[in-house]
């Protein structure tokens, strides 16, 4: 008995592993390169629905990060392209339980600090954050999925599979994609509850890098498709020598 857990754990161990190792060698890479910042251009209107399929978040990503620039009232933050990377490897090669409890939130805080550790980032305090947000609008309504079904794309619907005697003949009604302003909104929230408003006004943060992208896991499925968020913070050293009770302040928001 003892032989057969020593050889799951090792295999648990072995599987976990080379993904941690990957993620460590890319984030070494990335900081062998000199930082390129930008300033951060107001926010661009588009109440259009997304196309979950497309997978291209750039403008949202834009609106979120403006929304991070008009709460940063004492530090103004730049889009900092070294922690865009950092967001790009988390949606890369984070597991999807990292999206999901608020409570795994320290967990995965010491993770990126064991990654960064030993490393010259040039950053005193690097803080992240992810979650996921549903792309799809159900309003708390029964839904399936159904490949057969007119809509094509997503094949998300409204009502019970059971239903659909004849897709010939059955009227489909889709599940409607959200807009990028209501996903913007959801995202605002979400941020809104972490506290990283109350850190950016205070000044803890100056620089920012972020990445969304669809979560494959969540597509052709009797799933609402989900878009992943991977936010990095980021102070230089200098600023990190901020006053104490801002500093503390930033660290019991942070779990």
């Amino acid at each position: 008995m003892k032989f057969v857990l020593s050889i799951i754990c090792l295999g648990i161990l072995f599987s976990t592993c080379p993904q941690t190792h990957k993620f460590r060698l890319e984030v070494k890479l990335i900081f062998d390169r000199a930082d390129t910042l930008s300033e951060i251009s107001p926010a661009i209107p588009n109440g259009e629905e997304i196309n979950v399929l497309q997978n291209d978040f750039s403008e949202l990503e834009k609106n979120v990060l403006y929304a991070f620039y008009k709460n940063s009232r004492k530090v103004k933050i730049s889009q900092s392209q070294i922690l865009d990377q950092l967001a790009r490897l988390g949606i890369l090669y984070w597991n999807e339980d990292k999206f999901n409890e608020r409570k795994k939130k320290r967990r995965l805080q010491k993770y990126v600090n064991r990654s960064l550790r030993h490393l010259n980032t040039g950053f005193g305090l690097i803080e992240m954050y992810s979650f996921s947000v549903d792309l799809v609008e159900t309003k708390n309504k029964r839904y399936f999925y159904d490949k057969r079904g007119s809509a094509g794309g997503l094949n998300l619907y409204q009502g019970s599979k059971k239903d659909v005697k004849k897709p010939e003949d059955y009227d489909y009604i889709p599940l409607k994609e959200k807009t990028y302003e209501a996903i913007q909104k959801e995202i605002e929230n979400r941020i809104r509850k972490l506290k990283i408003s109350k850190n950016l006004s205070a000044g803890a943060f100056s620089y920012v890098g972020i990445e969304i992208k669809v979560d494959p896991k969540t597509l052709y499925k009797n799933k609402i498709p989900k878009a992943r968020v991977v936010v990095f913070f980021g102070a230089r050293r200098l600023q990190y020598l901020m006053p104490k009770e801002v500093l503390v302040q930033a660290e019991k928001d942070s779990f």
